[in-house]
């Protein structure tokens, strides 16, 4: 029998002006959770707002989507900032965006860090556990939103915090389990019923590497990719139509 639930998440408030803000409430309408640009590569006071307000409104779970301090780069460039320094930024927008959740009537639930520090934090050891001291020390309990293929589940669950295994709707994996380099022309799943067909397989038989298949709790689409109102409909249905019910794992 196929899983009875999967959590359908977004990362959101990465586009500007009043088409990343249409867009933006229509995924948070779409979705089981979301994840918010918290100020390092995108976001501000404004569209934490906005996206916070559609969350309360809409019932979607609110996450946090800090990385490098990288507006330029659009946090995918590598930082030489200090193991200190870094995790001090990302406490700083965590703050930001729990100020705003708290304003609202909301706490954030997860967190998933995003571009270069996503892929750094699965990659260093003492970045990962910086970042799991960190959420653990929360006062609300706050996933940690990693890679399937992550090695960081025993540490995760050692210092008493839940660690999602995200599996992305939108993007080709490698044999290894990794997704494939956005430099490469075939990255990106653009067309809406080859992202409904990866997200199917993510959701009921898991990531397949090697010679295992690795648990998936979290589908990702990417709203600041072209389409993703179509992609993220497609979804959905074709989870629907399995019986999967959409919902989100914290809460």
């Amino acid at each position: 029998m196929p899983r009875r639930s999967i959590d359908l998440s977004a990362d959101v408030g990465e586009i500007e002006g009043s088409a990343g803000r249409a867009i933006d409430a229509a995924v948070i309408m779409q979705a089981s959770t979301v994840h918010v640009a918290c100020g390092g590569h995108a976001g501000d006071q404004s569209t934490m707002r906005r996206a916070v307000a559609d969350c309360v409104e809409q019932g979607t779970v609110l996450g946090a989507h800090p990385s490098y301090p990288d507006r330029e780069g659009f946090g995918r460039q590598k930082s030489s900032m200090g193991p200190g320094e870094l995790l001090d930024s990302v406490a700083e927008q965590l703050a930001a965006l729990d100020q705003v959740a708290a304003e609202l009537g909301t706490v954030v639930r997860s967190v998933k860090p995003h571009g270069r520090l996503y892929h750094d934090a699965e990659n260093d050891l003492d970045l990962a556990a910086g970042l799991i001291e960190l959420l653990a020390a929360r006062p609300e309990p706050t996933a940690l939103v990693l890679q399937a293929v992550t090695q960081h589940r025993v540490a995760a669950s050692a210092a008493g915090l839940l660690l999602l295994a995200e599996g992305f709707c939108d993007r080709r994996y490698t044999s290894t389990g990794r997704l494939v380099d956005r430099a490469e022309a075939s990255a990106m799943l653009d067309d809406p019923g080859e992202a409904a067909a990866q997200a199917l397989t993510l959701a009921m038989r898991g990531l397949e590497v090697a010679d295992r298949v690795v648990q998936v709790d979290t589908l990702c689409l990417h709203s600041d990719a072209p389409g993703v109102l179509a992609r993220i409909d497609a979804v959905r249905r074709a989870l629907s139509r399995q019986g999967i019910v959409i919902a989100a794992v914290a809460q």
